[in-house]
């Protein structure tokens, strides 16, 4: 068996690659597995070997190099492994005879990574790993811890290192999935507000950083084809069953059943971020089907979808037990485009108590915003400008709504109460036990904005403000 190319060579290195890792305690580069197997037959370098080829694959299978090979495993991380038979199957597995590459990764489907089964209890379908697919999944999560994502080279590395193991199995979803997850959030394609520093007095940053309207797009852009590429390979092999795999916190013997919704929900904000709203909708609206409790965020994103295009009711996404300001903003314009405007108003103001970001989008920053902790990343600013950025086409689309909202927050009394407000409910984080004159306090100043609130909306409709 004569290895006659590039191409074969770093065949045959994959293949004995895929057999070490189980006995690495970290992935080991693609570089450094290809310059033993060279050295191991006697040439210092991987270059100075494809100088040379052909060369006989059955070459690596005598005693002296698999010596050699053994040595230099053991030099890198102690790894001790039976390379005898490792050996033999990438040789068997990596290489044909007349410089015909077989039974590679690039010849493998998605059958050889993973299998479905339905669970007796349910009936939702059950995604598992084959031992192969577990030993890659395996190998995508040492990548992952092994180099923290804690500065631009550490994060250029662990790319280069997952690219590698996407084109070594392109057959195999879960490293592009595990690739759009991993990286989008670091690319600001989620959230902006789960970004911001947190100071253990100041609590969260307020703001978000202004790089990230930028950002959006053009990582969107860079991103959106490996995840498309992910979710179409996991929806042809799925097929129907694609709307039925089992909640995504199921424990149960070799199921793995987070990346398929996990990658529906990153990659439908990568989509949101690049404009391709359909796809957006789509993949978020599956992923909400798949985790009926939302535990992803996939209502934040199709709320900004439902607003924009005036297609469906954002209340379903956001019920009243559990919004928090994005909802009730979101709420808040539904109702005033539906000619609701004393409801407007109500989730507005439940708007205004979350989050101070909402009275600032409208008005002016706060004076005494310095003041104000924030202990929880949904009630920053940063939250709710996100929100504004999304909605851009709604507020193109409606300019009314700007004008209802803006004469309620630019009003001077309505500044000064949810300023007043927000100071003092800070004052009371950290308390274990919030004391009974606090929370008297608390809800008068509550009372308060509600009357700013409400004389606003008088005021303004004195004045004939074009309402709605």
């Amino acid at each position: 068996m004569l290895i006659e190319s590039k191409a074969q060579f770093n065949s045959l290195a994959a293949q004995f690659s895929d057999g070490i890792a189980d006995y690495s305690p970290k992935p080991i580069r693609a570089s450094k597995i290809r310059e033993m197997l060279a050295k191991a037959i006697g040439f210092k370098s991987h270059n100075g070997l494809l100088s040379q080829l052909p060369i006989d694959a059955q070459c690596w299978a005598k005693s002296d190099a698999l010596e050699r090979l053994s040595h230099l495993l053991k030099s890198h991380d102690g790894i001790k492994a039976p390379v005898t038979d490792i050996i033999a199957q990438a040789i068997d597995r990596g290489c044909g005879i007349n410089g015909q590459v077989q039974c590679t990764s690039q010849s493998r489907t998605i059958e050889d990574y993973a299998f479905s089964r339905t669970a007796d209890y349910d009936g939702k379908t059950v995604i598992c790993l084959t031992p192969l697919g577990r030993k890659v999944y395996e190998e995508c999560m040492a990548l992952h811890d092994s180099i923290p994502l804690i500065s631009i080279e550490n994060l250029e590395r662990w790319e280069e290192a997952m690219l590698r193991l996407i084109d070594r199995h392109p057959a195999n979803p879960w490293p592009k999935a595990m690739y759009c997850y991993c990286v989008a959030p670091s690319f600001w394609q989620a959230n902006w507000c789960e970004a911001l520093p947190h100071h253990p007095e100041k609590g969260f940053m307020p703001d978000a950083e202004e790089g990230f309207r930028e950002y959006a797009g053009s990582y969107g852009d860079e991103l959106l084809p490996i995840a498309t590429t992910a979710i179409e390979q996991f929806e042809k092999w799925l097929g129907p069953n694609a709307k039925t795999v089992a909640e995504h916190n199921l424990i149960s013997e070799n199921a793995e059943t987070f990346y398929w919704p996990a990658i529906l929900y990153i990659g439908g904000m990568i989509a949101l971020n690049s404009g391709e709203d359909r796809l957006a909708k789509r993949w978020l609206g599956l992923n909400l089907k798949l985790v009926a409790q939302d535990n992803f965020g996939a209502r934040y994103g199709l709320s900004v979808l439902r607003l924009n295009d005036g297609k469906g009711s954002v209340r379903s996404l956001f019920p009243q037990d559990s919004a928090c300001a994005w909802g009730w903003l979101a709420r808040a314009l539904d109702a005033l485009v539906r000619g609701n405007t004393d409801k407007a108003v109500q989730n507005f103001l439940l708007a205004l108590k979350y989050n101070y970001g909402v009275c600032e989008a409208f008005g002016q920053p706060l004076r005494e915003r310095k003041q104000i902790r924030i202990m929880s990343n949904h009630a920053a600013p940063a939250f709710i400008q996100e929100f504004m950025f999304r909605t851009l086409p709604f507020w193109k689309a409606h300019p009314e709504a700007k004008s209802f909202f803006g004469a309620i927050c630019r009003d001077p009394y309505v500044q000064v109460r949810v300023e007043d407000y927000h100071v003092h409910r800070s004052e009371g984080i950290g308390s274990a036990f919030k004391t009974a004159e606090f929370r008297i306090e608390h809800e008068r100043r509550a009372g308060e904005l509600w009357e700013g609130v409400s004389r606003a909306v008088a005021s303004a409709s004195r004045n004939a403000r074009p309402w709605p």
